[in-house]
């Protein structure tokens, strides 16, 4: 394996750089060229040793196809029916993002930056979304894996009752003379305890 990083950083060189993805198939070529077989764990620990989080960077792809297909496919065109948003909209929503080439990438997600949401049980989750989370961050997108074992559907279907709105039963505060008589008693009775004359 050091061989193997050695060819890297000879190939690659030693800078800064603002692309992993392009760093990334530079990796592969210098890989196939030693013969490096390795597993994704290998993988994950030399990019973990080789990179940090910059948020000016370019998203790392991580997934690149010439269009949307499988689950993803269908569950667009489900949605597109059930809420009104175009297809294209809605592509973006799920994390299906057109490149230059016109090829369709998924980004990798920062799990530093996941997000939960509670969302009405009425309203759907790409309208809520496109509302309360598309303006304040314009790069998030659903996970369309997170979802319900009992629907199929994207998201986790549950209740949350607010127990102190249909339980709570307001009580008037004490009086602030008979708090200030029980503080005056204790205060005595501390006095007492330590044997000291009150003045």
């Amino acid at each position: 394996m050091l061989d193997f990083i050695q060819a890297v950083e000879t190939e690659v060189g030693t800078g800064s750089f603002d692309d992993w993805n392009e760093v990334w198939e530079q990796v592969q070529e210098v890989a196939k060229e030693t013969e490096t077989k390795w597993t994704p764990r290998e993988k994950k620990f030399v990019r973990d040793v080789f990179t940090e989080r910059n948020p000016d960077c370019e998203p790392v792809i991580k997934k690149q196809t010439k269009a949307i297909t499988g689950t993803s496919k269908e569950l667009v065109q489900q949605r597109t029916k059930a809420t009104g948003i175009s297809r294209d909209e809605l592509a973006l929503i799920y994390g299906h993002y057109t490149t230059e080439d016109k090829d369709v990438a998924q980004y990798e997600a920062d799990p530093q930056l996941r997000d939960f949401e509670n969302i009405p049980l009425k309203e759907h989750i790409e309208t809520f979304f496109l509302r309360e989370v598309r303006p304040y961050v314009a790069d998030a997108w659903i996970a369309e894996e997170a979802t319900d074992d009992k629907d199929g559907g994207v998201g986790k279907v549950g209740y949350e009752i607010n127990f102190n709105r249909h339980f709570y039963e307001y009580k008037p505060p004490r009086p602030l003379t008979d708090i200030d008589a029980e503080l005056a008693a204790v205060e005595k009775k501390i006095v007492g305890l330590l044997g000291v004359k009150a003045e």
